[in-house]
């Protein structure tokens, strides 16, 4: 019975944390698709979302 439980409570965690980072991506192409990293006063500019070349600068 607990194994179900904690499946069950693992199972929307998934879900919740797909949910905000799909969320975050429709946002951040809402804005322009330019999406700030820290490594920097401003940080970087991605300006093409889609392209995921610079993974390493997240």
């Amino acid at each position: 019975m607990t194994m179900e439980i904690l499946l069950i409570i693992f199972g929307v965690v998934f879900l919740l944390i797909v949910g905000a980072v799909i969320t975050i991506f429709i946002v951040a192409k809402k804005k322009g698709g330019t999406i700030r990293t820290g490594s920097g006063p401003s940080g970087p500019k991605l300006d093409n979302f889609n392209s995921f070349d610079r993974m390493d600068s997240f």
